[in-house]
C-alpha cells in the first residue's frame, strides 16, 4: 500500500494538472468544491479509494473524435478544506486556490462562532 504522505504529493501534482478547486454557491450555501477531470477513470477511482470518499461522473461519452471524460468530484467543507491542508504544500499551481479556501473555512468558522 502507498504510504499516504506520498500519495498526497502525488495528488498534489494531479490537482496542479487536472484539477479545479473552488467555492460554488448552491441556493443560499457556499461550499467548497474540488474535481479533477480525466480520461482514465481508474485513476480517479483510486482517488477515490484513497480518500474515502467523493464519486466519479461522466462528464461527457466518447465520439469519433474525443475520449470518454471523467470527472472526480469531492463536496463539503470539512472534506475538501481538511484535503487541502493536507496537499497545500506540494502545490505549485494551485497553491493560492488551496489556501483561500482554508482562509474562507477557517474565516466562516471564526465568523459562526462569534456571529
Amino acid at each position: 500500500m502507498q504510504d499516504m504522505n506520498e500519495f498526497y504529493v502525488w495528488l498534489a501534482g494531479f490537482i496542479d494538472g487536472e484539477g479545479y478547486l473552488g467555492i460554488v454557491k448552491q441556493k443560499q450555501q457556499c461550499s467548497c468544491r474540488l474535481q479533477i477531470a480525466n480520461t482514465d477513470r481508474d485513476v480517479l477511482l483510486y482517488i477515490k479509494t484513497m480518500l474515502g470518499s467523493g464519486s466519479v461522473v461522466t462528464a461527457h461519452k466518447a465520439t469519433s473524435t474525443h475520449k470518454h471524460c471523467y470527472i472526480f468530484c469531492l463536496y463539503g467543507n470539512d472534506k475538501v478544506v481538511g484535503l487541502c491542508m493536507k496537499v497545500v504544500q506540494y502545490l505549485r499551481v494551485k497553491r493560492l486556490q488551496a489556501q483561500t479556501l482554508i482562509d474562507w473555512y477557517e474565516a466562516k468558522k471564526h465568523y459562526q462562532e462569534f456571529g
